[in-house]
């Protein structure tokens, strides 16, 4: 492939693990193409992670969490809104 377009050579292998084979777009083109930030790039990061967690029930609720967190931050850093996740909304 050439032109401006992105080097997929690049982008088929994966260093320390196996986690993103499978899927039919890798999260990092996703997140590139969309202009995503780092918040929202880790929120797409782990719902593949989340999918392909082969660790078990453990490593998914573990990645469901840390989305849960990441969008908390986001919710603060972008939009000013504060979010307790042991309390209702005040």
């Amino acid at each position: 492939m050439s032109g401006s377009g992105p080097n997929f050579m690049a982008l088929e292998g994966q260093v320390g693990g196996n986690h993103y084979q499978g899927f039919a777009i890798e999260p990092a083109v996703v997140i590139h193409a969309n202009g995503f930030s780092w918040i929202e790039g880790n929120i797409i990061k782990y719902v593949y992670r989340h999918k392909a967690a082969a660790d078990g029930k453990e490593k998914q609720i573990e990645d469901l969490q840390k989305i849960i967190d990441y969008a908390i931050k986001l919710l603060a850093l972008q939009h000013g809104i504060k979010w307790r996740q042991d309390a209702e909304q005040e």
